[in-house]
């Protein structure tokens, strides 16, 4: 499989919000959009109905699912839920701007099918928004517990203001399920571009940082977002988060150099390198379940998507079609070179 990339990102131009707000409408608009998770969409629905903030609409964008879940939804007694059904599955993006479209309020949020929010998020977010007096952030988000937790461990980091340089370096991470964005500032911008399969969110939000929007931060878990998810779910496979990451650098890439020079391309080398590790440990691991075709494909999948990991890819390879064993000997041998190279060195010395 091999990726091809566009020469040229022409960014989405913004536009005029055209679109007044309904003075009758509830304040915040919710958006969740759903694709086979009849048996999960009720979780995040209760999350919403039971917030202290009440004054909202919870939209239910169902992308064409096969397993009822838009009925799910319609059988919600709570007067404030409207369900949309979509005839084609036209992907994430694609449902989160049917969903924009279909909001009256002040506000907008997103929130994942899978996900949930503690009881107080909406209010403290709204509480951000209305104390600048309405003219200062245009989004406020907080900090979030995902499940299962990071094997990192890194603190978040969760700056405000002019968000820009932290976007680009990606040191900072703004969950959809965990903001709420004036609608106006979003409708300026035509909401989610739709050619990224995953990463729009990341992609919004610099656009908005580019044009000078300003973003609130509460400094505390209020929504929790879930990512047990297997190779099968766009969210679980590194390899389509890897392909959103290289979109946004094509996109973004010559200002972030412009903006941070030098500081940029280690950035950048640093995390491919996580993401190698990351790729490489899901080839062992499927070799080790005994899925050898599975690691093969996956590691051609691999290929096109990794800058400076040529390295890697070729491991990968190897480990895909011959097991661990040739990979495990190389390492054996790399071992033993330096331990000899040492002790030659000390017996120099002495």
């Amino acid at each position: 499989m091999s990726v091809r990339w566009p020469r040229r990102t022409i960014l989405p131009k913004p536009r005029p919000d055209t679109s007044a707000v309904d003075p009758a409408a509830p304040r915040i608009g919710v958006v969740i959009p759903t694709y086979n998770r009849a048996t999960l969409l009720p979780r995040a629905m209760r999350s919403v109905l039971a917030q202290t903030f009440a004054d909202l609409e919870l939209i239910v964008v169902d992308d064409a699912s096969a397993d009822g879940s838009a009925d799910v939804a319609e059988r919600c007694e709570d007067p404030r839920v409207r369900v949309t059904r979509l005839a084609t599955n036209g992907g994430v993006s694609h449902a989160l701007n049917q969903g924009i479209a279909a909001t009256r309020g002040e506000f907008v949020t997103f929130l994942g099918d899978d996900d949930e929010w503690l009881p107080e998020l909406m209010e403290r977010l709204v509480a951000r928004l209305d104390g600048d007096g309405g003219s200062v952030f245009s989004v406020a988000y907080s900090d979030a517990r995902v499940v299962p937790a990071s094997e990192d461990g890194d603190r978040p980091h969760l700056p405000e203001g002019d968000i820009l340089n932290d976007l680009l370096l990606g040191t900072i991470q703004i969950f959809a399920s965990a903001c709420l964005v004036r609608r106006s500032a979003l409708l300026e911008f035509g909401g989610y571009d739709e050619t990224f399969r995953q990463g729009g969110d990341r992609d919004l939000w610099m656009r908005m940082a580019a044009a000078s929007h300003r973003f609130a931060a509460v400094r505390e878990p209020l929504a929790v977002v879930h990512r047990e998810h297997g190779l099968g779910h766009i969210l679980g496979d590194p390899v389509v988060r890897a392909v959103a990451a290289e979109r946004h650098h094509r996109r973004w890439g010559r200002l972030a150099r412009q903006r941070m020079g030098d500081e940029y391309t280690r950035r950048r080398r640093w995390q491919s390198q996580r993401k190698r590790r990351e790729q490489r440990k899901i080839v062992k691991r499927l070799v080790r379940a005994g899925s050898r075709t599975e690691a093969w494909r996956y590691a051609r999948r691999m290929a096109p998507t990794l800058p400076w990991g040529t390295p890697y890819v070729a491991q990968a390879l190897s480990v895909a079609a011959l097991g661990p064993w040739p990979y495990r000997l190389r390492r054996a041998a790399k071992a033993l070179g330096r331990r000899i190279s040492g002790d030659a060195s000390v017996e120099a010395e002495e």
